[in-house]
C-alpha cells in the first residue's frame, strides 16, 4: 500500500502544475482541498476495515470482503498502473 501511495503521489505532483494552470487559483485550491478530504476519508475507511478484519494488506482485505476475483483484479490493476507510470516517466524524461 505504501508503494501505491508513493506512485500516486509522484504522478499527481507531475500533473498538478498543469491543472492549476488550466483552472483558476481558487478552483485549484478548492479541488486540492476537496481531493485531500476525500482521500483522508477513504483511507480511514480502509484502516477501520483492516482493523475489524485484522488484515493490513489491501489485496487480502479485498479478497476477504469481496471475494477472490476482486483481489486478483486489484493486483492486475496495480501492475498495469505501475507499468504505465514507468512508461510516463520515461516519456517525460526524454
Amino acid at each position: 500500500m505504501f508503494s501505491l501511495a508513493l506512485t500516486t503521489l509522484g504522478s499527481g505532483c507531475l500533473a498538478l502544475p498543469q491543472k492549476y494552470n488550466e483552472m483558476s487559483l481558487i478552483a485549484g485550491l478548492i479541488g486540492t482541498i476537496l481531493g485531500g478530504i476525500i482521500t483522508y476519508w477513504t483511507l480511514n475507511l480502509l484502516a477501520i476495515a483492516g482493523q475489524r478484519h485484522d488484515l493490513f494488506d489491501y489485496s487480502r482485505l479485498l479478497k476477504k470482503l469481496y471475494g477472490k476475483g476482486f483481489g486478483i483484479a486489484l493486483d492486475i490493476t496495480l501492475i498495469l498502473y505501475t507499468f504505465g507510470v514507468v512508461i510516463l516517466y520515461s516519456v517525460i524524461c526524454k
